[in-house]
């Protein structure tokens, strides 16, 4: 049996929803207290613009990787698109949108990249909206922003919560991961399994042990 699989980390991607490995965005609402960003991290502002113009325009900025690439005169509200999309390389963002008072729905919005974290010391005005473009699989969402930020999740957590999305396709999809499938196949005592692996292993996911009662390896 010849086996290609994705490195441990990029797993996540495999277990996404109908085990389509791409991403893809779309706005949620962002819990943001008594906190708010710090100006100096702004990518750009614009105002006079509603909240859905204003989305729609956070988007077509965040597909830039830097800002000496975007232009906003480039940008086309006819061409917008504000419905989730495929993620072509956007790293994803927030948006703060400060309404401009009274009977008014046209504010000021203002796009910060996803590295920026919320502060006490930048607190927003009350009637501020903050919301994030990012990926809709929450989870994978939270796992890249936690290994993004250079934390270092444990093996058993990460391990725990594929098994979990493993799970939830197979019961949802019946869709049964290809090593999961090996698994239960050597379980058989008339199965012979023979298992080639090509590719490189890092050392962090190699595991060496003697099994006690196996002799030694066939020449």
């Amino acid at each position: 049996l010849l086996m290609f699989g994705e490195s441990h980390h990029e797993a996540i991607d495999l277990t996404r929803e109908g085990c389509i490995t791409r991403r893809f965005f779309g706005w949620t609402d962002h819990d943001i207290g008594n906190r708010g960003f710090d100006p100096a991290e702004a990518l750009v502002s614009k105002a006079g613009v509603t909240l859905e113009d204003a989305k729609a325009w956070a988007e077509h900025v965040m597909q830039y990787v830097t800002l000496e690439e975007f232009d906003d005169d480039d940008y086309d509200d006819d061409e917008s698109d504000s419905d989730e999309s495929a993620d072509g390389g956007c790293s994803g963002g927030f948006l703060v949108f400060e309404p401009s008072g009274g009977k008014q729905t046209n504010g000021r919005a203002t796009v910060f990249p996803s590295t920026a974290a919320l502060s006490a010391s930048f607190p927003l005005p009350g009637d501020a909206l903050v919301l994030e473009y990012g990926d809709t699989d929450e989870e994978a969402r939270e796992f890249n922003r936690r290994r993004l930020m250079g934390e270092e999740v444990p093996d058993e957590e990460y391990d725990a919560l594929i098994d979990r999305r493993k799970q939830r396709r197979l019961e949802c999809e019946r869709v049964e991961f290809l090593d999961d499938w090996v698994l239960r196949q050597a379980l058989f005592d008339d199965v012979h399994v023979r298992l080639l692996t090509e590719a490189p292993v890092h050392p962090e996911e190699l595991e060496l042990h003697v099994e006690p009662g196996v002799g030694r390896a066939p020449p």
